[in-house]
């Protein structure tokens, strides 16, 4: 079993226009940010997937949410279906049969260290916050993704998606731009209950094939959207929209695809960062945090709320490529 095709495509419209609406490149200048010392020689702590606590903002956000609070006047964006692009339409292969794009250099794009955003969509729509960490922590941010290429897909070229061309083109690259991580992030929240298993298996096959990699957690995505309202700014503008009716929520299926992944990333001992705690309390993970729209369509995070995210993605992955730099200076000494 697997994800359906006209489902998958309904959730990859809000990337496609994201993409379509870029006029210029989103590349940072090159910059060189003083990193603080690492303090001891240990490994990060296992991250856990789905025990995170809550950030403040996203506990005070909920609340609202539970209680049906009206949708705030002022909004970033200042109208939720402005929400942008996330980065530059010629670092993307063409959404369906393209497979040829501009190889981006983003962040510091000077420094020793490169870091690759690996993915579909998932990947692509968090590269506001990659590349303010990349600033932070001093590494030149590389983006390999092609929205629509789900990782069911990855491995096999349909008709209008060629996605295991685009696959073999990655790994060409990654051998060439020899990364000090692979961060790893594609939609695993569309598998259901009973796919979650096949979830972790298409994830750790990415994990295996990939220098270095890191898994970078799924945000929550709510079917709800794709099957009753096309994206939470339609929501926020109906007659009886308010924070609660608009909030995505944490399904059961989310849950167990996490469970599952988080299984494997144990067993390979794989570094992984978490996101849940950024989006949701309990089950309920409002549309609205701070001020600030966090999903265009349901599925899809806004370059707004993954910019407003962008500390605290330093702050998580700091440890993570600290332990990867003391590993690729002392090759004996090898991480994940």
């Amino acid at each position: 079993m697997r994800p359906t095709l006209p489902k998958l495509a309904a959730l990859a419209v809000g990337a496609l226009l994201a993409v379509a609406a870029m006029g210029s490149p989103v590349i940072a200048r090159a910059a060189r940010a003083t990193t603080p010392a690492v303090r001891g020689r240990e490994r990060p702590a296992r991250a856990q997937l789905l025990s995170q606590r809550p950030i403040a903002p996203v506990v005070a956000a909920a609340k609202l949410a539970l209680a049906g609070a009206p949708i705030p006047v002022a909004l970033n964006p200042s109208t939720p279906a402005g929400v942008g692009a996330a980065v530059a339409s010629d670092c993307l292969p063409a959404f369906g049969p393209g497979t040829t794009y501009q190889l981006c250099s983003l962040g510091a794009v000077h420094a020793r260290h490169t870091v690759v955003l690996l993915g579909d969509s998932h990947a692509s729509m968090w590269t506001p916050a990659f590349v303010q960490a990349a600033v932070h922590l001093d590494f030149r941010l590389v983006p390999l993704a092609k929205p629509g290429c789900a990782l069911w897909a990855l491995h096999e070229n349909r008709p209008g998606w060629p996605c295991l061309t685009w696959w073999r083109g990655v790994l060409r690259e990654l051998a060439k731009l020899r990364p000090s991580a692979t961060v790893v992030s594609f939609m695993t929240g569309n598998y259901t209950v009973a796919q979650a298993g096949l979830a972790e298996r298409l994830v750790q096959r990415v994990m295996r094939a990939v220098p270095h990699p890191v898994l970078f957690a799924d945000p929550p995505s709510d079917d709800w959207y794709v099957d009753n309202v096309p994206t939470p700014s339609q929501c926020m503008s109906s007659p009886e929209a308010n924070l609660g009716r608009c909030a995505l929520h944490v399904t059961a299926a989310i849950r167990a695809s996490l469970q599952s992944i988080q299984a494997m990333v144990n067993r390979d001992g794989y570094p992984a960062i978490p996101t849940m705690q950024w989006f949701c309390d309990g089950d309920i993970c409002p549309t609205v945090i701070g001020g600030t729209v966090t999903s265009e369509d349901g599925n899809h995070v806004t370059p707004q709320y993954a910019r407003v995210l962008g500390p605290r993605l330093t702050n998580r992955l700091r440890p993570v490529l600290h332990a990867l730099w003391r590993a690729e200076a002392e090759p004996s000494s090898a991480v994940g």
